[in-house]
């Protein structure tokens, strides 16, 4: 079973020894053997006490290329044997190393799967090398919870020539997220590029510029793979309970990630690897051309030079038929690895949109027990002239709340003094984000409230959403009076808002001032109109 395959440019003087240094330390820590830079250059075969490293070169004609492979069995697993090959070409400017590793299973009666994990060897090359300045994830990458950024993200998304992976982390409940990224990228040095913040996201600004396909928040990671001249990109959504349900289970978040990265280019990489095979060909081709060479040098015995030559003409024949059917057979694989992956990638995309309309099926049956328990359905449904305002005055502040109270009448409870702040707001320009926010905030926020509390609900809304005001404001009367409403026959402090905008534009700025009834089990909002006043005013 194929793990991990990948390769690497070095640059800088010495490229080649300082490669062959790097793979003396690794095989020195897996065999406990010290190996020189000459036998490592050779032809040989060294059998350890529980491994065997060989050597294959072919240095008679440029690009010199020499490949090692270690073998050693599994040390849990029966019957298994993993096998590392890599391969080193010095070329004219460069040094490339191609690094495989893969499983050979002696019968079908190991069953056990093995963890896919990246060659230790990766990690002493990033360390004792140079590398080329175009490698993958070199370091770790950061966005900010600006338009800019999030603009700069986008274009390096929808970059036509990108052929790597991005992967999005986003921050959990405590503004941290669920897994290490500076660890992440370490473990995928070379295959993809992972992007985090430290900052706290407004996932609403976030999905207008990067649309919901790129966008992650709440602890989610989200995997961006390249376009491949689609046109778009897929994606993998990994949402924080599936991150949780894995720390769970006690499985490498880490290794688990590199598992779904390897599945899609261990293909593309398969190809570009040349293995102990490909150097003994071309060994082989290096001594059939001196020979050539040499046979061309000769003055006498013109007979037997021209049938020399023929037999080295047909030979060279034969190898171009080799060589064009092998690339036919790439090219051909390459057809099918791509479709392959597209067929695995809308086979996941089908799944995700199955579960979200399985989510909205389980919503509208959830809102029709609702109303059914109601007795009666008259708040429920609207009348004419609800009907008539929300089709004349299309989507506002006020037929955002009326909306809210008619889908979800044993959720929320508006009351009069939020439908008459909303006249403030005649001219606000983003209802469509506000009624998100409100369906969102009398659904999936009121379930995780009452159930793990608001530390944890409140990362639903990033940025968009604040507990409580300053200390300033909440203890001065002038302040709290404006965000304190009769509720029940009761004076009912409401510091907990929703937000859009922070400036003082109506046309661009919202507040939706709100209070948690925990014992009805439900959200009362009462105020949803400009921005209040506040100690800077």
């Amino acid at each position: 079973m194929l793990i991990y395959v990948n390769q690497f440019n070095l640059i800088g003087d010495n490229a080649t020894n300082r490669a062959f240094n790097t793979i003396a330390g690794w095989l020195k820590e897996k065999t406990g053997k010290i190996f020189s830079i000459e036998q490592l250059k050779s032809s040989d075969e060294f059998k350890l006490e529980r491994s065997t490293v060989r050597t294959y070169a072919a240095t008679q004609f440029e690009p010199y290329m020499h490949s090692v492979m270690l073998t050693h069995p599994d040390d849990q697993v029966s019957g298994r044997q993993w096998v590392t090959e890599i391969g080193v070409k010095e070329c004219q400017t460069f040094t490339q190393i191609s690094i495989l590793l893969e499983t050979s299973d002696i019968s079908t009666q190991v069953v056990e799967i093995p963890t896919t994990t990246r060659p230790k060897l990766v990690t002493y090359l990033s360390k004792n090398v140079e590398l080329d300045r175009d490698t993958i994830g070199k370091q770790l990458k950061n966005y900010s919870n600006t338009t800019d950024s999030f603009i700069s993200l986008s274009s390096e998304i929808e970059r036509e020539d990108r052929s790597h992976p991005i992967i999005i982390i986003s921050n959990g409940t405590n503004r941290k997220p669920l897994i290490n990224p500076l660890k992440l990228q370490e473990q995928l040095f070379g295959l993809a590029q992972v992007v985090s913040t430290t900052e706290e996201i407004d996932s609403w600004e976030m999905e207008r510029v990067l649309t919901r396909r790129y966008s992650a928040w709440g602890g989610a990671i989200n995997i961006i793979y390249p376009s491949q001249g689609r046109g778009f990109c897929y994606n993998r959504l990994l949402l924080s309970s599936t991150i949780e349900e894995w720390k769970a289970n006690h499985i490498n978040i880490n290794s688990q990630i590199l598992s779904i990265i390897t599945h899609t280019t261990n293909g593309f990489r398969k190809k570009q690897h040349f293995s102990p095979t490909d150097v003994r060909a071309k060994r082989q081709k290096d001594q059939r051309v001196f020979l050539k060479n040499k046979f061309d040098e000769l003055q006498d015995d013109q007979g037997f030079k021209q049938l020399a030559e023929d037999a080295f003409s047909q030979l060279d024949e034969h190898d171009a038929i080799i060589d064009r059917l092998k690339s036919d057979f790439n090219e051909e694989l390459t057809k099918w690895i791509s479709e392959l992956s597209d067929e695995q990638n809308k086979t996941e995309t089908l799944t995700a949109e199955n579960r979200a309309k399985q989510h909205q099926i389980e919503t509208l049956k959830y809102q029709l027990s609702q109303s059914a328990n109601k007795g009666s359905q008259s708040e429920t449904f609207f009348s004419p002239t609800e009907i008539t305002d929300i089709l004349v005055d299309g989507l506002t502040p006020k037929t955002s709340l009326l909306l809210i109270s008619k889908l979800f009448p044993n959720r929320v409870l508006i009351l009069d003094d939020a439908y008459h702040s909303t006249t403030k707001s005649l001219s606000f320009k983003n209802s469509s984000k506000l009624l998100s926010l409100l369906s969102r905030l009398v659904t999936e926020y009121l379930d995780l409230v009452l159930s793990e509390g608001d530390a944890k609900a409140r990362s639903l809304f990033g940025a968009a959403y604040s507990a409580s005001e300053s200390e300033t404001v909440e203890r001065t009367d002038k302040y709290a009076s404006q965000r304190t409403f009769n509720y029940e026959g009761a004076e009912a402090p409401m510091f907990r808002h929703l937000k859009i905008g922070n400036s003082r534009n109506p046309d661009e700025t919202i507040r939706v001032y709100f209070h948690i009834d925990t014992k009805k089990k439900i959200i009362v909002i009462g105020y949803c109109g400009p921005h209040l006043d506040v100690v800077s005013t």
